[in-house]
């Protein structure tokens, strides 16, 4: 009520339960303080009203000095050795109280109960009898700064708490309930051990806050007594006693609920909202029912356990609801404590060229017949309604396009009128347009045009005469079919797959591209391969001079084309070696400019693996790993055993960065294997052998022509000739296999039993039966016999599968013929032969069954058995090779998407942990496979998914992108 003035008026108000004025020096204020009923507003009157102010003292120098001026209080209370100076002059109205001495802002008190010597000697209590009003007046005198009063409705000196030395008293948590939660040391003298979370940290309910313990030393913990975030907690140290440290309240942190945010509404919604105080029960309604006015939306109850109802204020749609509350969560967790909306269905959105379906006055809905995204003709059913005299009516398509959207909340019987601001059901659009990337062209249709067919597919290559779509329209006033084609060559990117025969482009689509035509993809260049490319893509393609796989030499043509000048240029092979891949789209007249995002036109790859001639030539192999750095002899020149040819160098194998580090690489010389003249493969320095020859020979060594040993071959085969001949004259014809007697055998057998006259010609005594299933396979072929005999071959299977591929797979014919072997197959470890034929399984023949019978008795013999364990081989930094097995899957690896396949993460608890597999391991070999050479990284995952198949299922699960 007075001319005022502070520097720092922020500190002024409530702080806690205390009230703090700061003032300026040299100025006053006068303060009226009035008491009201929070609830009703009704002022009212405290009797024995105690009002304590506290920390009055001066500045340092002395000059400015605090003061309060009251009146009308009945008796006021200072300690014995107080240092407030009182002046009680007869001729004035009020008692003023000063102070004497300086004070700090670290002797403040922080609690109106706890108070130090020092702070209760700079205190005074003063006590109303009944006031109505109180009238103080806070004063300090002239000199620099502001100066800060605190005072509380407390009589804090009428029964002090004294603070003694060393003890430090914190200030009361402030909460707000029912949102803030206070977590209490429920015993007393306690003391603090330590605290389990930080100030605005979240918790679940559970969740360990901090510990205390108790006076006979048994810990205790405190826990969050629900789900929300740590708003505040004390300061506490280990080894307080929260007794000294705390109020008698004893607050050790406020765990406060999350609030959640408005509901969204539409204008015209009305919200189902709530007093404070109450608490969530139940919903009686759900999200997109239809409601009527005074019906119960939600149960309620309030502190006194209670049932309070939440009715609708009118008729409509539940909108929105707070489905996150739980019963008994206070409703204030709702931010504006709104638990849900009532009202009417937001209007679709309506965009330019697009079309609203709409019903008439008076539907009720029935039943979607077309959903959001499909492709839609004129006529085409859309929504089913009935009109109030029960009579069926379905809404159809005016117009092509597509379904952008719907009323989806519609439920069968709503009232159209009563749920909807308007009568839209859905809304017809147009297609997306095409996407046209740079290099790319849309192959556009004239206006009017109506869709009849596409002649190609998405991938297919183009050329300008090709045909892309059929379509009709109005041509010199008659009606018909006309063909759509690009206006380059190049690649079907792009087309409107959802176009519909008879489909109108111009209502069905947002332009009129129904094709986007972009070039050839890019050729893979592996490691040391070499890429054939035009000079310049000013040019057209005329004719190609090979074939993928082709073998070529250094020089040899590779295709021909026709530069801007009308010449001919022939594009060479830039090395020896396989022709890998070429842009086989390429065809007479094509302009490369259009169809190439490059200028290679073919690969030329690794050189084939060199096939040498027994007896006459030997191999000059280099190790694995090597990397060529010369040779040491001439093409063409005499060599003899032992004799430096080439060098290599070795790296340490330690793999960086996917690349092979050269760091202290060894150079090692590569020897003649026999004596003779030598041809060398066209290597080059710095070459690495693997990625550029398939497989390790480097040379061969033609030796000379050994006549004395050719002649003694010559005659060997003419006299087994002749003994061949005089067996098939004697030998008695070739009987018929009547029955099967089969020799019993370990796990892997290869014991054989020639039958003649359908009695085995050897036969073995039977001490014990293996155990397994017992599989008997028949094959023509005995590398120990001759004749013409049928030979059985048993084996036991004790694991599952066989890994078998028979011929004809699809056809499923019998008998079960080996063709070849899955990449990690049993049978081809227990010796089963190529091409041999399945005759009998556990002594039961096999040979008259269909196919379908013979799997199914495979599959329930080998059901009690494990899972064949898949081998899978590292190649570590180092260069050593790990073989490991795997008996399940996923195997809970995860890598990098390009090959050779090297491991990036291994995860806890997996098969791949548990067999010590480690991050940067190389897989070199799956199963049979060896993967080591092989760039292509979707093959070799293939190999890796054929492996993993078959084991069991682990009790694991990881992302997709885990194997």
């Amino acid at each position: 009520t007075s001319k005022y003035h502070s520097t720092d008026t922020k500190v002024n108000g409530m702080v806690g339960n205390d009230g703090r004025v700061s003032i300026h020096a040299g100025f006053h204020v006068d303060l009226r303080i009035t008491f009201q009923d929070a609830a009703t507003g009704k002022r009212l009157k405290i009797p024995n009203l105690p009002l304590t102010f506290f920390d009055l003292d001066t500045s340092l120098n002395g000059k400015v000095i605090e003061s309060i001026s009251a009146e009308g209080f009945s008796n006021y209370t200072v300690s014995p050795n107080t240092e407030v100076l009182i002046d009680r002059s007869d001729t004035a109205t009020a008692t003023i109280f000063k102070a004497s001495k300086p004070g700090v802002l670290a002797d403040n008190p922080t609690n109106a109960k706890y108070l130090t010597q020092l702070q209760q000697k700079r205190t005074v209590t003063l006590i109303y009898a009944k006031p109505e009003e109180v009238h103080v007046t806070l004063a300090a005198t002239a000199g620099v700064g502001n100066r800060f009063f605190i005072f509380a409705a407390k009589p804090s000196l009428l029964c002090p708490k004294t603070i003694h030395p060393g003890e430090r008293l914190l200030i009361d948590l402030e909460y707000f309930p029912p949102l803030d939660i206070p977590v209490a040391a429920a015993e007393a003298n306690m003391t603090f051990q330590d605290w389990f979370v930080e100030d605005g940290q979240l918790v679940e309910a559970g969740h360990t806050l901090c510990t205390v313990i108790r006076n006979d030393g048994i810990s205790r913990t405190y826990a969050a007594p629900q789900t929300g975030k740590v708003t505040i907690q004390q300061k506490l140290k280990t080894g307080t006693n929260i007794d000294t440290a705390l109020s008698d309240q004893r607050i050790l942190a406020i765990v406060t609920l999350p609030t959640w945010p408005a509901l969204k509404r539409d204008k015209g919604d009305v919200p189902a909202q709530t007093i404070v105080g109450l608490h969530f029960s139940s919903w009686k309604v759900q999200h997109g029912d239809m409601v009527k006015k005074n019906q119960v939306l939600v149960e309620l109850k309030d502190d006194a356990g209670q049932l309070v109802k939440l009715k609708s204020e009118k008729a409509g749609v539940v909108k929105a609801m707070q489905t996150k509350f739980r019963p008994g969560d206070p409703v204030e967790r709702a931010i504006d404590r709104t638990l849900l909306a009532v009202g009417k269905f937001t209007k679709l959105k309506l965009r330019a060229g697009q079309q609203p379906v709409a019903s008439a006055a008076g539907m009720k809905f029935e039943q979607w017949r077309a959903k959001v995204g499909d492709v839609l003709t004129v006529s085409s059913p859309i929504v089913d309604v009935r009109s109030s005299r029960d009579v069926w009516h379905q809404i159809t398509a005016t117009k092509d396009g597509i379904l952008v959207s719907r009323q989806e909340g519609l439920k069968w019987g709503m009232k159209l009128d009563e749920v909807m601001m308007d009568r839209t059901l859905a809304v017809i659009g147009k297609l997306p347009p095409l996407n046209v990337g740079s290099g790319e062209t849309a192959t556009c249709v004239k206006p009017g045009r109506r869709f009849i067919a596409y002649k190609v597919e998405k991938g297919d290559f183009v050329t300008k005469g090709t045909i892309i779509a059929i379509v009709a329209g109005v041509v010199q006033d008659e009606y018909r079919e006309q063909y759509v084609r690009p206006i380059r060559a190049g690649i079907v990117r792009e087309m409107q797959k959802d176009l519909r025969r008879n489909m109108s482009i111009d209502d069905a689509m947002k332009d009129l591209n129904i094709a986007t035509i972009g070039k050839l993809d890019p050729l893979d260049v592996g490691l040391e391969w070499k890429p054939v490319e035009v000079p310049f893509l000013t040019a057209e393609f005329v004719e190609w001079r090979v074939r993928t796989n082709d073998v070529v030499n250094k020089g040899d043509p590779i295709a021909v084309i026709l530069d801007a000048s009308g010449k001919h240029e022939v594009l060479k092979s830039p090395k020896k070696g396989r022709i890998e891949s070429r842009q086989d789209q390429l065809t007479k007249g094509c302009n490369l400019a259009d169809v190439l995002q490059d200028k290679t036109v073919a690969v030329v790859g690794r050189l084939p693996a060199v096939q040498t001639l027994p007896f006459v030539q030997t191999p000059v192999e280099a190790p694995q790993g090597a990397i060529f750095q010369g040779w040491l002899v001439a093409d063409g020149e005499q060599v003899s055993r032992g004799q430096p040819v080439a060098q290599v160098l070795m790296p340490d194998r330690r793999l960086k960065d996917d690349m092979i580090s050269l760091a202290q690489a060894s150079a090692e010389n590569v020897v003649a294997t026999d004596d003779g003249s030598i041809n060398l493969q066209p290597l080059e320095p710095g070459m690495r052998i693997e990625d550029a020859i398939e497989g390790p020979t480097i040379a061969t060594v033609n030796k000379s022509v050994p006549y004395m040993q050719i002649f003694a071959v010559l005659v060997c085969v003419v006299l087994w000739f002749c003994f061949f001949c005089l067996l098939k004259i004697m030998r008695k014809p070739k009987p018929v296999y009547s029955h099967l007697i089969f020799d019993v055998l370990p796990e892997k057998s290869d014991i054989e039993m020639p039958v003649q006259d359908g009695v085995p010609e050897k036969m073995t005594v039977q001490p014990q039966v293996p155990h397994g299933l017992q599989l008997d396979f028949e094959d023509d072929h005995n590398p120990h016999h001759g004749g013409d005999h049928l030979y059985v071959r048993t084996y036991y299977a004790v694991h599952r599968p066989l890994g078998i591929i028979p011929h004809d797979a699809e056809q499923r014919q019998s008998p079960i013929t080996v063709a070849r072997f899955t990449i990690n197959s049993y049978a081809k470890y227990l010796g089963v032969r190529l091409h041999s034929r399945l005759v009998a399984i556990n002594g039961q023949s096999v040979r008259d069954e269909d196919y379908d019978t013979i799997d199914a008795m495979l599959e329930r013999g080998l059901a009690e058995y494990e899972p064949w364990p898949l081998r899978i081989h590292f190649q570590c930094p180092d260069g050593r090779i790990e073989p490991r097995k795997f008996d399940e899957q996923p195997l809970g690896l995860e890598f990098t998407n390009q090959a050779p396949i090297k491991v990036s993460k291994v995860f806890k608890d997996s098969p791949a942990e548990q067999e010590n597999v480690k991050v940067g391991w190389y897989i070199v070999q799956v199963g049979d496979m060896e993967v080591r050479r092989i760039t292509n990284f979707k093959r070799v995952v293939g190999y890796l998914q054929e492996g993993v198949y078959p084991l069991a299922q682990g009790s694991k699960e990881y992302p997709l992108t885990v194997c």
